[in-house]
């Protein structure tokens, strides 16, 4: 059994010159259920409690302090549909100018709107939760209960 943070680091260096380092750290986080929204959302709370109370082991990551990487955008739109990202009942969604909203209309979202989400992600609905296998948008137990076999 390790006991001690140096054993720890041991294995891990050992795991990662057994394998790349970069399929060996991408194996473990690729792995990982993340959760992608902001912490005042209702929809995002009701989805990071249940998957607490049903001990589904989670990172959140809140895309308005943290930010988020244009990769992980483009997965994301590769997967949804932009109608089905871009949530249009948002106030930051309001605050766009007609001709920014025109952008979002389009199947592939040209740089400058991939920008604009970049610069206010709270125009994605949320939460989306990344199990490593499936994106999925939005919270509906019944999914995440099929999703985590729950």
């Amino acid at each position: 059994m390790l006991r001690r943070n140096g054993d720890i680091v041991a294995v891990i260096w050992y795991a990662a010159r057994l394998f790349s380092a970069s399929t060996f750290l991408g194996s473990i986080f690729n792995s990982m259920t993340i959760l992608y929204g902001i912490p005042n959302c209702d929809t995002v709370k009701k989805a990071r409690n249940w998957l607490t109370q049903h001990d589904v082991a989670h990172v959140f990551h809140d895309f308005r302090k943290n930010g988020l990487e244009l990769s992980h955008l483009k997965h994301w739109l590769e997967v949804l549909t932009v109608k089905s990202l871009i949530n249009r009942r948002s106030t930051t969604w309001k605050q766009l100018s007609d001709e920014q909203k025109a952008m979002f209309d389009q199947d592939v979202l040209p740089d400058e709107a991939l920008a604009i989400v970049l610069e206010s992600p709270t125009l994605i609905k949320r939460p989306v939760l990344d199990n490593g296998v499936q994106l999925q948008l939005g919270f509906k137990p019944a999914e995440y209960a099929a999703t985590f076999n729950k």
